[in-house]
């Protein structure tokens, strides 16, 4: 509508009318949006703070777990560092497993001198005693055939002589025929022989002394079963040659025959006024497994066991055995402190300078 139609079609007072009520809306509306900003000041203000307040909690927890694996990765580090640094001066490790490029330490008490090398200027002389004549199983007359000074073959053989000695050995191979003679009983015509032991029930086997030496050289020189078999090879100039299956196969028969000796081992030891053990590493069949040791001042026993555990200290059968009046010494294992166990403990020194000493 234009200026005219207005004022035609409205008188002033009608304005007037309209404008004021215009005007009472208009400031209405005008303080309701004032209290709905106000609302939405505080609820955003609000608002902010709470998720401040969120974010600042979830930044200080993830500040939290990430110290947390960062002290984790320090210890693993200082671990790891730890085993880095271990060597023959502060664990068990053997000086052949002494790092590349780290001193090797070879333990050695002696001091350092100027003297040289072997026996001692004025120190007794250790050598071999003369045997008897009697004593003698060979005599090797050696006698010249010209003389020394003018090469004459006119000699005369004297009664006296320059005598030197030899100690030596000779391997014989025996090769024994045992016969075991038929009998008849007179009485009852009964035909018979002496009864075979178990250990000739073949044609033909190896002698007990050939298999103790095989045994012999297997576990107290720890030699492989092949280079065993080379030695009696050698030894006998090809006249006994063991199979490497056979020499395993005297391990296993030699083993079970000292069973009873191994239990009659284990009841001497818990009975010991003092005795240690401990566990080492070791390859059983390409596996990493365990080979513990219990020992007193004569006596050592070794048992391996597949892994370190309860089961396997309980059916070494010693531990559990052991009285109240015995002091067992060991690496500060805790196990050893369990209720079940009667014995005394004491750890061992050694390995608790080691530990001082990182």
């Amino acid at each position: 509508m234009t200026v005219e139609e207005i004022k035609n079609s409205f008188t002033l007072k009608q304005l007037q009318s309209y404008n004021s009520e215009i005007r009472s809306k208009y400031n209405h509306l005008r303080f309701e949006y004032s209290q709905l900003k106000n609302k939405f000041e505080i609820r955003l203000e609000s608002a902010i703070k709470e998720r401040t307040s969120e974010l600042e909690n979830k930044y200080k927890q993830d500040i939290k777990e990430k110290d947390k694996e960062i002290e984790a990765l320090k210890k693993k580090i200082a671990q790891m560092q730890s085993i880095m640094d271990n060597d023959s001066t502060n664990s068990g490790l053997p000086t052949s497993k002494t790092a590349i490029g780290k001193k090797k330490y070879i333990p050695n008490t002696r001091e350092k001198t100027d003297r040289k090398i072997g026996g001692q200027e004025g120190h007794k002389k250790h050598k071999l005693v003369a045997f008897n004549d009697e004593e003698a199983t060979e005599t090797l007359d050696i006698i010249p055939t010209e003389c020394t000074k003018c090469h004459s073959k006119e000699i005369e053989i004297l009664k006296t002589s320059v005598d030197k000695q030899e100690l030596d050995y000779e391997v014989k191979v025996i090769k024994r025929k045992n016969r075991f003679v038929n009998c008849r009983c007179k009485n009852c015509n009964h035909a018979f022989h002496a009864p075979i032991p178990n250990d000739l029930k073949e044609e033909i086997q190896y002698g007990k002394t050939v298999q103790s030496l095989a045994i012999c050289l297997t576990n107290e020189t720890y030699t492989p079963f092949n280079k065993t078999v080379k030695l009696i090879s050698g030894m006998t100039k090809n006249e006994i040659n063991m199979s490497e299956s056979y020499v395993a196969k005297l391990q296993k028969r030699a083993s079970k025959n000292t069973e009873k000796f191994i239990e009659d081992l284990k009841k001497y030891i818990s009975e010991q006024p003092v005795y240690g053990w401990d566990d080492g590493v070791v390859s059983i069949n390409q596996k990493a497994g365990i080979l513990r040791t219990y020992c007193t001042d004569n006596v050592v026993l070794f048992i391996e066991h597949e892994s370190k555990n309860e089961e396997g200290l309980d059916a070494d059968g010693i531990l559990a055995n052991t009285p109240s009046t015995t002091i067992v010494m060991h690496n500060h294992i805790i196990h050893n402190y369990h209720v079940k166990y009667k014995f005394e403990n004491v750890e061992c020194m050694i390995h608790l300078i080691r530990r001082l000493k990182k």
